[in-house]
């Protein structure tokens, strides 16, 4: 890891896509076990689970898992919904449709607020 880097003890939840490239080099410089990247437009793929006042669990598709005693910061990246994503465009199955705008409107906001809420020691960071 390089020098300038020091101060990234904890691991940096990013919330974004997998269409962001930026967040790939960061993950090139900072290294990969530094970050823990939230991917909007394939959600489904993560277990992400609120432990009352105790804390939080997000476990990745590759089983990596990101917890309030290894986060301290977050940052927003650039969530998107799948159907805004799409660059063919691809009609998703009402299923599809109805299992993202449910998450994306009702839970990520409720996770996010909740960990803001319960684990204010969490920066949060927005990029536009």
């Amino acid at each position: 890891m390089p020098s300038h880097w020091a101060w990234l003890v904890f691991m940096l939840l990013i919330y974004s896509t997998t269409f962001d490239t930026t967040i790939d080099m960061l993950i090139y410089y900072i290294g990969e076990n530094n970050l823990f990247r939230l991917n909007s437009d394939c959600f489904e793929n993560y277990n992400i689970i609120l432990l009352n006042n105790s804390g939080f669990e997000i476990k990745d598709p590759i089983g990596r898992i990101a917890n309030s005693s290894n986060i301290k910061k977050v940052l927003w990246r650039k969530p998107s919904l799948k159907h805004d994503l799409l660059i063919k465009q691809e009609k998703l199955s009402d299923y599809e449709e109805y299992i993202e705008k449910e998450f994306w409107y009702k839970n990520i906001f409720k996770f996010m607020d909740e960990l803001k809420l319960h684990f204010g020691r969490l920066d949060f960071l927005y990029d536009s």
